[in-house]
């Protein structure tokens, strides 16, 4: 079940049909305990949602902007091991801290 604040928020109805696909499928991935530390790459963002890896980075930065999602830990391609980004619902409380609601302060132009 989608929340209802946040698909009716300003955030979310200012996002575009892929940038809300890929919520889903980040939300999906959270498993009630991970919230900070769900790690989620362009390219799993763009299998769930059935669009490029480039339309999917562009989903995620759009969720960024508009405060539904939060970059924790950023990608790390120089060791060994390839490591995808790490995110957090920011409707979701991280590690034991309130949740930070971005998404609530968002209002797009047309609003301002």
């Amino acid at each position: 079940m989608l929340p209802h604040a946040i698909i009716q928020s300003c955030a979310w109805l200012s996002c575009k049909p892929a940038a809300r696909a890929v919520w889903i499928g980040l939300s999906v991935k959270h498993n009630g305990k991970n919230n900070g530390r769900i790690a989620y790459s362009c390219r799993d963002a763009a299998e769930h949602a059935g669009i490029g890896k480039n339309t999917a980075a562009k989903a995620l930065m759009q969720l960024i902007k508009v405060g539904l999602i939060e970059c924790v830990t950023e990608s790390n391609f120089d060791c060994r091991k390839k490591l995808a980004r790490e995110w957090a619902l920011t409707h979701e409380p991280v590690d034991g801290r309130p949740a930070s609601g971005k998404w609530k302060k968002y209002k797009n132009k047309s609003q301002s």
